[in-house]
């Protein structure tokens, strides 16, 4: 076997070489391109494209076109930069387990050598009755050589890990700023499908995507947690709430059932069941320890302060859905009666194109023939 005092400085030698190759990468990443000066061009670029949008014409649409393709690519950079950090936070965990492994491995056949001259010793001792005065005495143990200290970390890995915590301060930044100007775009381009506005649906995926890959860093309390309570304030109660209640206020009376009023409550239920999925994945995640190698043991508990205004942002919603679905009934209930009294409410009233372009109806007025069915196509 390897002895102890050789694996120790092969260990650390192994340990020396991989941080100088992930720090020179780190520092030729940073030389490169800087994500806090994209960061900040991007926002540079969308207020000027916002402070252009006054003005109509060709001029007003290339800056927009502009400040999105910053923002895309601040996007991608971002995305490099957390695989970056994903990869340093991986090395650390494998180098962490492989040097444990490989020094323990080498106490263990160390032991193992020694232990046959012992018995062997000691078999030549009960062979002679114990009475070999002039043999040598048994070799005493080797001593156990301490662990290493954190103090005894070398400088290659000090520097690695100041400088991984310097880029994560930095994408952290840069990743704020990127959600904001996504949002702002989700506000500018939002439209009606499927009866909802887009902006929810869009404004949900933006937190998500930028909550999920800042979990990819594995830097909890550097990046995950500071972000996640900053989407939460910025982007879902002060920008996604504030346009709701509006769409809900420029729609009143919702009672009226116009498309406009039906647009707002299905809005309002949809990003009331987005809370809801949201709040149970972050959840997830902070069970999962965030895929960090050491998860906190009060990972739950830290983010249960914003997953707590996720859910009371739904809770919020859902008080004004309510009160905008009872205005609804409250404007439906009194024709009720209506559909209940006559009975047409198992009817269904169509204009059918007669012969000779009369419209099919009977010549009583009512839509109907003499048995009450609804008339065909045809006419009678």
């Amino acid at each position: 076997g390897v002895p102890v005092a050789f694996a120790q400085p092969v260990a650390a030698e192994l340990k020396d070489e991989g941080c100088r190759q992930l720090l020179e990468a780190l520092e030729a990443i940073e030389a490169e391109v800087s994500v806090e000066q994209l960061a900040a061009d991007a926002e540079q670029l969308a207020a000027d494209a916002e402070a252009a949008s006054e003005e109509e014409g060709e001029a007003c649409d290339v800056e927009m076109a502009t400040a999105d393709g910053a923002v895309l690519k601040l996007d991608l950079l971002l995305q490099e930069v957390a695989g970056v950090l994903q990869l340093c936070a991986a090395f650390s965990q494998w180098l962490a387990e492989s040097t444990s492994d490989f020094l323990e491995a080498s106490k263990s056949d160390n032991c193992n050598s020694s232990r046959p001259a012992n018995n062997n010793a000691a078999d030549s001792s009960s062979s002679s009755g114990g009475q070999d005065i002039g043999a040598s005495p048994p070799p005493a143990a080797r001593p156990t050589l301490p662990k290493p200290k954190s103090r005894q970390v070398t400088g290659a890995a000090l520097s690695l890990h100041s400088r991984a915590q310097r880029v994560s301060c930095s994408y952290l930044a840069a990743e704020l700023v990127y959600s904001r100007l996504t949002a702002r775009t989700a506000l500018r381009l939002s439209e009606v499908q499927a009866g909802v506005s887009t902006v929810v649906e869009d404004t949900f995926f933006v937190v998500l995507k930028c909550f999920q890959r800042a979990s990819s860093c594995r830097e909890v309390l550097l990046v995950v947690l500071p972000l996640l309570a900053e989407l939460t304030d910025s982007i879902l109660l002060r920008t996604l709430g504030p346009r709701l209640l509006r769409m809900l206020r420029s729609a009143q009376p919702v009672s009226s059932l116009s498309d406009e009023a039906l647009v707002a409550v299905n809005s309002v239920r949809c990003a009331i069941d987005y809370s809801n999925q949201l709040a149970a994945a972050v959840r997830a995640a902070a069970a999962d320890g965030f895929g960090a190698h050491a998860p906190l043991a009060d990972g739950l508990m830290l983010t249960e302060g914003s997953v707590g205004e996720i859910e009371g942002f739904g809770t919020e919603l859902n008080g004004h859905l309510k009160a905008a679905v009872g205005e609804i009934a409250e404007g439906l209930l009194p024709t009720a009666w209506l559909l209940l009294e006559w009975q047409t409410a198992s009817y269904l009233v169509k204009r059918p194109a007669g012969p000779n372009g009369h419209d099919g109806y009977s010549s009583n007025g009512n839509g109907y023939g003499s048995s009450g069915q609804q008339l065909s196509a045809g006419g009678e």
